[in-house]
């Protein structure tokens, strides 16, 4: 097995960059490499072009022994002689990268690459199935969550990464549902929707809930018509409305964090009109709103804690 010294050499690339039969050229550096050539052994038996004309020279024996794949669905020419080169859809910058994990050398840490870097290459080592690779990329992924939760979870669940998926929804969860629709891959979009109804149902349940328990079901009967008024200030209904609208303040709430945050706040002493505009009822919270805001707290927690994950949405 050839070491990735040698194929780091600095001997002449072919280049067919002006559209004419290839010729030789001074190899130039690659910006991920401090100046060295890209991989570019002077003994190779074969010879890759990335999508930007970019070529590296490899042992067959190498691509051989560390990836279960190559090359892949991308081959253009099938290479019978060393001279004879085969064309990837991959850019140099990543096929650099990924070619020093086939070579007995320390990896690169893959710190400090912008994530687009980062998903093309955890991409390409899952299509040319480079192993020594999957983890390492997997591990920086999750250092862009959340900020690219979206294209993380495309790229978890084409590869069946089920912790990966799961560690990308709390970011998305709460997403209003044409937000997260839009970052999606179409074929995602079913399952992204009955996950979305399951949260809201958890609301809806919860309403539901205290309706019946307090409004006798109808949860318009506890002032939430134009009829409000009609209602005592004090009354046990007024309460139930508050802790109502409560439950569907925090329906609105778009971050996960800050929903399980709300869930296990204390009482707040503020007024009922706080999380029910036009309400004429001037008392503060007391006791018995607390109590029913306590109830709606714990419905809610205990459904979010009985959602099913979203990997068993992408099943149905």
């Amino acid at each position: 097995m050839r070491n990735v010294s040698n194929a780091l050499s600095h001997s002449p690339k072919i280049t067919d960059s002006d559209g004419g039969p290839p010729h030789l050229v001074t190899p130039r550096a690659s910006s991920l490499s401090s100046g060295r050539p890209a991989v570019n052994a002077s003994d190779a038996d074969i010879t890759i072009q990335s999508s930007n004309l970019v070529i590296f020279r490899l042992h067959r024996k190498n691509l051989e022994t560390h990836t279960g794949a190559f090359p892949g669905g991308d081959l253009k020419m099938v290479q019978a002689r060393p001279d004879e080169v085969i064309s990837l859809s991959e850019k140099s910058n990543v096929l650099e990268l990924l070619f020093k994990f086939v070579y007995p050398c320390r990896q690169p840490p893959l710190k400090g690459l912008p994530f687009d870097t980062i998903l093309a290459l955890a991409e390409a080592v899952e299509k040319y199935e480079v192993y020594s690779a999957m983890r390492l990329c997997e591990v920086r992924l999750r250092e862009f969550l959340p900020q690219e939760a979206a294209r993380i979870l495309d790229h978890a669940i084409k590869h069946d990464y089920p912790d990966l998926i799961e560690a990308c929804v709390p970011a998305l969860a709460r997403q209003p549902l044409l937000d997260v629709l839009d970052k999606l891959p179409l074929k995602y979009a079913r399952a992204w929707a009955w996950y979305h109804e399951a949260w809201r149902q958890i609301f809806q349940s919860a309403i539901l809930k205290i309706s019946e328990k307090y409004c006798g079901g109808n949860p318009n009967h506890c002032g939430s018509n134009p009829g409000f008024s009609s209602y005592s200030s004090g009354s046990d209904r007024c309460r139930t409305m508050a802790s109502i609208a409560w439950i569907l303040q925090l329906e609105k709430i778009t971050s996960l964090s800050e929903l399980k945050r709300n869930l296990h706040m204390e009482a707040t002493d503020g007024t009922a009109e706080h999380h029910c505009k036009g309400c004429p009822c001037p008392r503060k919270w007391d006791a018995g709103t607390d109590q029913k805001r306590t109830e709606a707290a714990t419905m809610i927690r205990d459904g979010i804690v009985a959602l099913r994950p979203f990997s068993e949405f992408l099943k149905n």
